[in-house]
């Protein structure tokens, strides 16, 4: 399912975005911390991306199925898109 997919890269994006920003603070300071802080701004720049929608597209998907749409991909058992 793509759309579970994309929410994972957006909120993964945002975790190592975050992270980053906490190992920078402690590694610099001053005039070095406000240059890294704009390279990595430009470096994390991405296109916003409608997290809420495609939790909901993925809830309605979970519903119709009665079932998480990938939990095959876990088992031994083939996988068959419906």
């Amino acid at each position: 399912m793509i759309d579970a997919a994309r929410v994972f890269i957006s909120d993964a994006a945002e975790r190592v975005e975050h992270e980053a920003k906490r190992a920078i603070s402690a590694i610099h300071e001053g005039d070095m911390l406000t240059t890294q802080m704009a390279v990595l701004k430009r470096f994390a720049k991405r296109a916003p991306v409608d997290t809420i929608a495609l939790r909901r597209r993925v809830a309605a998907a979970v519903q119709s199925q009665d079932r998480y749409p990938l939990e095959a991909l876990s088992s031994n058992r083939p996988f068959y898109w419906h």
